[in-house]
């Protein structure tokens, strides 16, 4: 059983804590696809995760994003490889929503502190 090159792997470097939420955050997206079958159920997911990682790459924006953005486009990886008829749709939409969530969450955030005479 030693011959597996997936166990000569796992016994010979350890797993970071990155890799794995990649690899459980990939497939909950493949589950949670396979598991949608309404049309507008599979949008309102990929805008809602769009906008979360818009937000997040807002809030994060001083910061080494890069574990974040892993672990987010890890399941919208998972997500479109198991929507084989519209993979471009649904990463086009994910892309807008990206770019939306940053913009709205912005603009959101100066209203609320220009009373306070606060720059962003």
């Amino acid at each position: 059983m030693d011959n597996i090159w997936f166990i000569k792997l796992m016994k010979t470097k350890k797993a970071q804590g990155t890799e794995i939420v990649f690899g459980l955050v990939l497939v909950i997206g493949l589950l949670v696809a396979l598991a949608v079958e309404s049309l507008f159920i599979n949008y309102m997911i990929v805008i809602l995760s769009g906008f979360g990682m818009g937000v997040l790459l807002y809030q994060k924006r001083n910061e080494f994003r890069g574990k974040y953005m892993i672990a987010c486009l890890s399941f919208i990886i998972g997500y479109i490889v198991a929507k084989s008829g519209m993979r471009f749709r649904l990463f086009s939409v994910f892309v807008l929503s990206v770019v939306l969530g940053y913009y709205i969450y912005k603009q959101f955030l100066k209203t609320i502190f220009s009373s306070n005479n606060k720059e962003i």
